[in-house]
């Protein structure tokens, strides 16, 4: 990331070989799936956000076949959205049930 603190670091700083120490994932992702809801999601993610996103979304779609997903999902450009071919392939699988908005801040698109 341009002018990323921690990732201007890690370029600059590490080498092959080096450890660093994490903390393990502080989100609590959870939908309490209802196979006979009939509910409309909005799912909200940029960049790596999408990760939790993605999962609840295939979820929902797999086992609520009466609910409808929306999601809006911004990125830089296109060629740099994560999962991409995968978030598409759920659009196609669920054509009627899941809305896909992409919101690119550094492309200028015709939407």
């Amino acid at each position: 990331m341009a002018g990323g603190r921690f990732s201007n670091w890690v370029q600059r700083e590490l080498k092959p070989g080096d450890t660093i120490e994490v903390m393990p994932p502080q989100g609590r992702f959870f939908v309490p799936v209802e196979p006979g809801s009939r509910r409309h999601y909005l799912g909200l993610a940029g960049g790596s956000g999408i990760t939790p996103i993605l999962s609840i979304m295939k979820t929902v779609l797999a086992r609520e076949p009466g609910s409808r997903f929306t999601l809006i999902y911004g990125n830089r450009s296109l060629r740099s959205t994560m999962f991409k071919e995968e978030i598409e392939d759920l659009k196609n699988s669920y054509m009627s049930r899941l809305v896909l908005q992409n919101v690119f801040s550094d492309e200028q698109t015709d939407s």
